[in-house]
């Protein structure tokens, strides 16, 4: 058995930082107001700026999910083998993922090394929630945390070139759960849209296809 998992992130409107915290943050474009603003739309990226949303998990061996959610306007989604439940604020869904995940290993992701365990340590920090469980163990053996990205660039030894989950999927002949109307880029716009229930299902579907993935790589890339 092994626990898949991915989040989803929210970010701060970028005029209600701090003057400091903007200044810094903007640093990097110098005086290009082109960069300046795409800066500004990467609030989420950071768990310094950012929220968790949504998080999504996938259970290899039951074929069973959960979805922890932040809700806004919609209603929860109802669906066969799922189990998405709302929390009022992100310190509850945080506490409620901690609970879970110290009841399951190995953990799978796709860049959750990079991504998704450190704003999970971070936010949780912040928040005084409490970490259950460690989510990396050695990288190299993969007995506690499987990362296919990277697994897919051998732990940086391999394929300077990026590559996302919707790349590998479609190499993999896996379906991808990307579309016009749900992609990563989007996730911001529909929490502001209220559309919490859209965000979990987009999430959801991400982890089913790194379940997938995680399966291709166990059966025929590991040893």
């Amino acid at each position: 058995m092994a626990l898949v998992f991915d989040i989803e992130t929210i970010g701060a409107r970028f005029d209600s930082l701090p003057d400091s915290v903007q200044e810094y943050l903007l640093r990097p474009a110098g005086g290009d107001e082109d960069k300046q603003e795409d800066l500004k739309r990467q609030t989420a990226l950071l768990p310094f700026t950012g929220e968790v949303a949504c998080i999504a998990m996938h259970n290899t061996q039951t074929g069973g999910g959960k979805v922890l959610l932040r809700a806004g306007s919609q209603e929860v989604p109802a669906e066969e083998g799922v189990v998405y439940t709302a929390f009022p604020d992100e310190r509850s869904l945080l506490a409620e993922f901690w609970s879970l995940a110290a009841k399951g290993r190995p953990y799978v992701t796709f860049n959750g090394r990079a991504f998704d365990v450190p704003y999970l340590y971070i936010r949780s920090g912040i928040l005084k929630v409490k970490a259950s469980c460690d989510l990396l163990g050695n990288r190299y053996k993969g007995d506690v945390h499987v990362d296919l990205y990277d697994q897919f660039k051998f732990q940086g030894s391999a394929w300077s070139m990026k590559f996302n989950l919707d790349l590998a999927c479609r190499s993999f002949g896996i379906e991808s759960p990307k579309s016009e109307e749900s992609h990563g880029n989007k996730v911001q716009e529909m929490w502001d849209e209220g559309r919490g229930a859209d965000i979990a299902r987009y999430c959801y579907g991400d982890v089913v296809a790194t379940a997938a993935l995680y399966a291709r790589w166990r059966d025929f890339m590991n040893w």
